[in-house]
Parts: C-alpha cells; sequence; structure tokens
C-alpha cells in the first residue's frame, strides 16, 4: 500500500478435491517476505467436496516499504485451485 494505515486483509483459496484420499493445504499472508498470517487444513476425502482455506486479518502499513504477499501450499491430493471471483480472491481494504 502506498497510504499509510491499517488494512483489512481477507484471502480465501478453494481447491476441488475428487476423492483423492489425504491432502494438506496451507495458505499464507505474507508481509515483507515474512509469514504474517497462515491457515491449514486437512482432509481426508473419498467423495467429491471443496476444501477452503479462509484468512481474515487486520495489517498495519507504513505507506512505503511494506508490502504483501499471499501463497497457497498443497500437498497431496488434487491440485486443482477453482480460480472464479467468489472461491478463490484477495481482498484489501484500507480501514483507518
Amino acid at each position: 500500500p502506498t497510504v499509510a494505515g491499517k488494512y483489512l486483509m481477507t484471502f480465501q483459496a478453494c481447491l476441488a478435491v475428487s476423492g483423492v484420499g489425504s491432502m494438506d493445504m496451507v495458505g499464507s499472508i505474507y508481509k515483507n517476505g515474512s509469514i504474517a498470517a497462515t491457515q491449514k487444513t486437512y482432509e481426508d476425502e473419498t467423495v467429491a467436496l471443496s476444501a477452503y482455506i479462509n484468512i481474515v486479518v487486520i495489517f498495519d502499513a507504513n505507506g512505503t516499504t511494506d508490502y504483501f504477499e499471499t501463497a497457497i501450499y498443497i500437498n497431496g491430493g488434487a491440485k486443482n485451485l477453482l480460480g472464479t471471483v467468489t472461491k478463490t480472491y484477495w481482498n484489501v481494504s484500507r480501514i483507518a
């Protein structure tokens, strides 16, 4: 962000899982290259479903050097990230 303040960040990722057995999925928000928020889910399914990661957090940003990134790690199972705007997204809003 180029304006200092508090930012509400919402990150969601959705994977299509189709009876593939066990799978770990980790979603993270990074601030300045370091993990600042993370969520992990474990699925052990034999039927089709969707696996979600949801992270909602408020960060301070200095408006000059701070930067943010998101990442998803998937271990095993299906690796089909659903890229529609209602399934996988990252929203950032300055709130103060």
